[in-house]
C-alpha cells in the first residue's frame, strides 16, 4: 500500500511538516463553508475556493522554480493559499449571515 521508496517517504514527511501549519485555517475554512451551505449562499464561497485553489499553480511555480524551494515550494504554495482562503471564507460567511437576516 505504501511506497517503499525513501524519496517518496521523504517528500510525504516534508509535505506533512509544511502543511500542518495551515490545518487550523483549513478547519476554519471548512466551518465557514458549512455555514454558507447552511445559509444556502454558496456561490461566493465557491468562487473564493476556486480562485484560492487556482492561486496554488502560480504560487507553486514561484516557490518551487523561481525561488528554488523545489517540491517544498509546492507545499508552501498550498499552505499560503489555504491561509489566505480562511479569512476570505469568513468574509463570505459573514456576508451570507447578513443576507439571511434581510430575508
Amino acid at each position: 500500500f505504501f511506497a517503499p521508496d525513501e524519496v517518496v517517504a521523504s517528500a510525504a514527511a516534508s509535505y506533512l511538516r509544511c502543511v500542518a501549519w495551515c490545518f487550523p485555517a483549513c478547519a476554519a475554512e471548512a466551518v465557514f463553508d458549512g455555514g454558507c451551505i447552511g445559509a444556502q449562499r454558496t456561490l461566493l464561497s465557491m468562487v473564493v475556493g476556486v480562485v484560492g485553489n487556482g492561486l496554488r499553480i502560480p504560487l507553486a511555480a514561484l516557490f518551487a522554480s523561481r525561488l528554488g524551494f523545489g517540491v517544498e515550494g509546492v507545499w508552501i504554495a498550498i499552505t499560503v493559499s489555504t491561509i489566505l482562503k480562511a479569512p476570505a471564507k469568513l468574509w463570505c460567511f459573514r456576508r451570507a449571515m447578513r443576507a439571511g437576516r434581510r430575508r
